[in-house]
């Protein structure tokens, strides 16, 4: 094959001796697009030529591989072709920049070329927005696309779901991803499908219930402040206070049972005469099965005691003024002496043998523990002899409830008193209407409000946590449910049978027909055997004469009085 001279010109090259590459960033062609070009060939032909180069024998695509398929559609046999003599880098470099520049291409489609580019060293980020006219965020985000799963890239692609989202989802590690797909895209269930949501609400519902706040948690999170799944190190949530939030549940999960199997050993090795307990619900179920294969003994207890916790010491360069740092010392301090007095008691509590002590394995960490002992060395709650600060800490105590019940009792009576009706409805007051309503909130839809789907109720402070931060379709979900429970009382010709109807017909048409197919089906064959038999008595009554009362037999049917 002479290649001589190809470089400038435009040559006609038959098209089956052309073959496409495998190279080519575009990898989906919509067949609609395609069909539309090819008419659009048919009646004014190629206007830019495609570029090929020598291959083989053949000619391989560097670019225009759009306009080649829409040529073999319109049934041409050749196409304007550019025809150069190409390394494999320098094909590849060629098609991405030719793609790149196109007003079409998908937000998935650049993002593979731009990484493409970069992985073959010649270009770097700066390079990038020189030879695109691109900004450095616009080719960083473009870049972090290509952290997406394919599952979802395929619905950025098909504009399932939009950039924005995308830009969301691709901040999570492939399993968290993953598991956001099974749970809320591969459904058909309308309360769980995320599709169409905005990207606000998908950040808000994936940061309930697919991070962690890193403050609650107790192992070294030196290497977590850096780390691009650290939210803090990302505009996911705004702000950039404490340790930010964990992005990754699978490291998070593996850094949290590292830290507390280590506590454990650590705890239980100083202190030998310390058994490792659990509770019977509350413990990190992969911490306690390592202890056990390494065999640890673990006791499982009901119930226990909290040991008092030393107080933090306060850091003078924490505080502005000397004086405010002097007044939270001497906090510290009658803190200290409450802790100190504590412990000593506890100390010759478990001196005397009342009580006996533990090391509880927790679902963030390990804590010290305690239950009481009765005369005989079983555990039982007796009465413990109260010291003179703790009879004041207690009173101090009741005192403040005391207000709190008498202000609650005043407000009650004002509220009944306060003319509302020309007021508005106001925010607060829908929020306190969704927290009556969670009362009927289903089980199944615990999950969606970030509560353990296992729960079989709501505390009034879970659903006060809940109302307070509610997305539209959680708003949604619990009127529905709301609306769903008020509807089981329904019984025949009431009005709640009404609307339970009307509620049917609004979102399950074809299923309420079914029903009601069904139940007058049976219906209207009862109503035909009765009608028949009314048509016989009519009919037997028309040909008989009247009879008197008087007439009837004196002697009645025993069986038939009894029915």
């Amino acid at each position: 094959m002479n290649t001589q001279d190809m470089n400038n010109s435009v040559q006609y090259i038959f098209l089956s001796a052309i073959k496409t590459s495998s190279f080519n960033p575009r990898k989906m062609f919509n067949e609609t697009d395609l069909t539309e070009l090819a008419d659009s060939i048919e009646t004014q032909g190629v206007l830019q030529p495609i570029m090929v180069r020598p291959k083989d024998d053949i000619f391989e695509i560097v670019y225009g591989e759009r306009r080649y398929k829409a040529s073999l559609i319109a049934g041409f046999a050749t196409i304007p072709a550019i025809v150069r003599e190409l390394s494999d880098n320098d094909a590849i470099e060629c098609a991405l920049t030719e793609n790149l520049q196109r007003k079409n291409i998908s937000p998935v489609e650049e993002a593979t070329a731009f990484q493409s580019l970069i992985q073959n060293n010649r270009y770097d980020i700066s390079r990038l927005m020189a030879k695109f006219a691109k900004s450095e965020s616009y080719i960083r985000s473009r870049l972090r696309l290509c952290n997406l799963i394919a599952l979802f890239a395929d619905l950025l692609i098909s504009e399932e779901i939009n950039l924005t989202v995308a830009l969301e989802l691709c901040k999570y590690s492939n399993e968290t991803q993953e598991e956001i797909y099974e749970d809320h895209y591969a459904t058909d269930n309308n309360y769980k499908n995320w599709i169409g949501k905005r990207a606000k609400d998908v950040v808000e519902m994936i940061e309930r219930n697919y991070t962690a706040n890193l403050n609650d948690y107790f192992f070294d999170k030196t290497v977590c402040f850096d780390c691009k799944l650290n939210s803090n190190t990302q505009s996911l949530f705004g702000d950039t206070d404490g340790c930010g939030r964990c992005l990754n549940a699978t490291c998070l999960k593996s850094k949290n049972t590292e830290y507390i199997v280590e506590r454990a050993i650590t705890t239980h090795e100083n202190n030998p005469e310390l058994p490792l307990a659990r509770t019977e619900y509350h413990y990190n179920e992969e911490a306690v099965e390592q202890l056990t294969d390494k065999e640890y003994d673990i006791e499982v207890i009901n119930y226990s005691r909290e040991c008092p916790i030393p107080p933090n010491v306060p850091q003078a360069d924490d505080y502005e003024t000397d004086e405010e740092y002097q007044q939270v010392k001497g906090e510290y301090e009658e803190e200290l002496i409450e802790y100190q007095t504590e412990s000593a008691e506890l100390h010759q509590k478990y001196e005397n043998g009342e009580i006996r002590m533990f090391a509880k394995i927790g679902t963030r960490g390990v804590s010290l523990g305690y239950v009481h002992n009765s005369s005989n060395g079983s555990t039982s709650n007796i009465q413990v002899i109260e010291t003179p600060l703790m009879k004041l800490t207690k009173q101090d105590e009741r005192n403040k409830e005391i207000e709190r019940e008498k202000t609650i009792a005043d407000t009650k009576i004002l509220i009944q008193e306060i003319d509302l009706n020309k007021s508005d409805f106001t925010a607060l007051e829908e929020s306190i209407t969704n927290f009556a309503m969670l009362k009927q909130l289903r089980n199944e839809h615990f999950g969606l409000m970030g509560i353990e789907e296992s729960k079989y109720y709501l505390r009034d402070k879970e659903r006060l946590q809940i109302v307070m931060n509610l997305t539209e379709i959680q708003k949604i979900i619990i009127r529905r449910d709301f609306i769903q429970n008020t509807l089981k009382d329904a019984f025949r010709d009431d009005a709640t049978s009404e609307l339970l109807l009307a509620f049917a017909e609004q979102h399950a048409p074809d299923a309420l027909a079914e029903i009601k197919n069904k139940y007058n089906e049976v219906y209207e064959r009862r109503h035909q055997r009765i009608t028949e038999k009314i048509d016989a008595i009519n009919a037997q009554s028309e040909g008989e004469e009247t009879y008197d009362e008087n007439d009837l037999p004196q002697e009645i049917d025993t069986d038939f009085e009894q029915e």
